[in-house]
C-alpha cells in the first residue's frame, strides 16, 4: 500500500463497519390521550365564542393608542414631485409628475399638504 492510501484512504470494509456501530434509534409510538373529550361542532363555536368576548373585554380595558401620524408635503423637486416628511430635509419619495406623488400619499394614506410648483399652497 501506498503512503497516501494508508494516511487518507478508507478501506470498504472500513466504511461498512463504521455504519454498523451506529445505534438505531427505535421508533416510539404516540398514544392518545387518557382523557379524551367528544368535539362537536357546536361545542367548538361555543368555546371560539367565549374566547372572542373574552377578548373582546380584554381590548376595553386597555387604553386606545392612537397614532400620531406625520404631516407630509408635497412639493416641487428638482427631478420632478416630492413627498417629504414635516421634520425632514430628505424626500421621502420622488415622483416624475405630481399626480403620481398625490396618487402615492392617497394609497399610503398619508396626512399631506400640496403645494403648487412655485412653492405656494394649494387648497
Amino acid at each position: 500500500m501506498s503512503l497516501l492510501k494508508r494516511l487518507f484512504g478508507k478501506k470498504k470494509s472500513d466504511e461498512t463497519q463504521d455504519q454498523d456501530d451506529v445505534p438505531k434509534v427505535e421508533e416510539k409510538k404516540l398514544e392518545p390521550p387518557s382523557q379524551e373529550r367528544e368535539l362537536s361542532l357546536d361545542s367548538v363555536k361555543a368555546e371560539v365564542e367565549a374566547m372572542k368576548d373574552d377578548a373582546k373585554a380584554e381590548a376595553v380595558d386597555q387604553p386606545v393608542e392612537t397614532e400620531d401620524k406625520t404631516l407630509y408635503h408635497i412639493k416641487k423637486h428638482a427631478k420632478g414631485w416630492q413627498i417629504i416628511a414635516d421634520d425632514s430635509q430628505r424626500a421621502y419619495r420622488v415622483f416624475n409628475t405630481q399626480k403620481a406623488a398625490l396618487d402615492f400619499a392617497k394609497a399610503q394614506e398619508l396626512k399631506f399638504l400640496l403645494y403648487r410648483a412655485d412653492g405656494t399652497l394649494r387648497q
